[in-house]
């Protein structure tokens, strides 16, 4: 059976994503593994990527971490769907939340979840904000 040593999480810092990681965190704790967030945004701005500095800081600052889990942070510029399947390669299961959007909403934004998930060559666990 297979370990899992590295969890990766995309984020986008909406409440799927803040689930997502506590979800992460729970599996990552009885393995002893680590986590690498990822935040994937199409805005190469310097400008841009302080605010996703500053939105990571809050974001951070909201979960609970209570075994100390190690974290590391990544703000990357591309297209989300595109990096996120890429870096997938390098670890052992992906935990990435989901607005769950239905009908026009879905169609008219797509689903950065069900692209990673099509393309993704690592088991994705996925968090949807629909249900609880």
């Amino acid at each position: 059976m297979r370990t899992i040593e590295k969890i990766l999480v995309p984020i986008d810092f909406a409440d799927c994503s803040k689930r997502a990681l506590e979800l992460a965190l729970q599996i990552a704790q009885p393995y002893g593994a680590k986590i690498r967030l990822l935040y994937a945004w199409r805005a190469p701005e310097a400008f841009a990527r302080r605010e996703a500095q500053a939105a990571l800081a809050d974001f951070l600052a909201q979960v609970d971490n209570p075994a100390d889990v190690p974290l590391e942070c990544d703000i990357v510029d591309g297209v989300p769907e595109e990096v996120i399947t890429e870096r997938a390669k390098d670890y052992d299961l992906v935990v990435m939340g989901t607005h769950g959007r239905r009908g026009f909403a879905h169609a008219a934004l797509g689903s950065v979840t069900e692209k990673v998930i099509r393309a993704c060559s690592r088991p994705v666990l996925v968090v949807n904000m629909s249900t609880r």
